[in-house]
């Protein structure tokens, strides 16, 4: 990452960047208010001074202080990041260009993990079992919600076809590791009947997930 846009965010906080469009409340560790994104009555949409990031767990948005400024203002991130420089005091000596194929690609992955993510949390939602099961392990319904915890159903290939209505491949899904081959050279989920955590990078994005069975203790 470049050292410019590391000083613009050292500079800028995130919460008074977000506080400029959307009114923020402390909730615990984080700050709370309603998404900018999307009609909601109930505040879903979590802003952290500490990762320096934004999520909703309603629509699914999320990112860094320069995506938030250009799902905002429209803008690309080009200007976005000129904006925040001028902001922050931070004068760019280096040439910017827009988004490459390379990194359209990696949206679009961070996109279906942000969909499958968005999917299993609702799976959860609907499965007392389960959400029994993490509230006696101390996971309060604000952990589960930030965190954005889901349940993958006990199906060889509900993931899988969820993905596929919202139009991604079967090459992108596997690609991600969502769904898998056998030796017959099928594809099947590989999260069954798991308990989901999402493992997301410094920027809110999920990058990977990690499962646990609780069919036998």
């Amino acid at each position: 990452m470049s050292s410019e846009i590391d000083q613009i965010k050292e500079r800028l906080s995130v919460v008074d960047v977000v506080s400029r469009y959307v009114q923020l409340k402390k909730a615990g560790i984080n700050h709370q208010g309603l998404c900018p994104f999307h009609n909601e009555k109930t505040p879903s949409f979590y802003v952290s001074a500490e990762r320096g990031t934004y999520k909703c767990f309603g629509c699914g948005e999320g990112g860094d202080i320069f995506s938030f400024v250009e799902k905002m203002e429209g803008i690309q991130f080009k200007d976005a990041l000129t904006k925040l420089a001028s902001d922050a005091g931070v004068i760019l000596t280096q040439k910017y260009t827009q988004k490459s194929d390379t990194k359209d690609k990696k949206d679009r992955y961070f996109a279906l993990m942000k969909h499958i993510a968005l999917y299993w949390h609702k799976q959860l939602g609907v499965n007392e079992p389960i959400k029994d099961y993490l509230k006696k392990r101390g996971f309060t319904k604000e952990i589960v919600t930030s965190y954005l915890i889901g349940y993958a159903p006990n199906d060889w290939h509900a993931s899988e076809e969820y993905l596929k209505t919202k139009g991604f491949t079967q090459e992108e899904i596997e690609a991600v590791g969502v769904i898998k081959k056998n030796e017959k050279g099928s594809y099947h989920d590989r999260f069954r009947d798991r308990i989901i955590f999402p493992l997301f990078d410094v920027a809110g994005n999920i990058v990977a997930f990690s499962g646990r069975y609780i069919g036998a203790e």
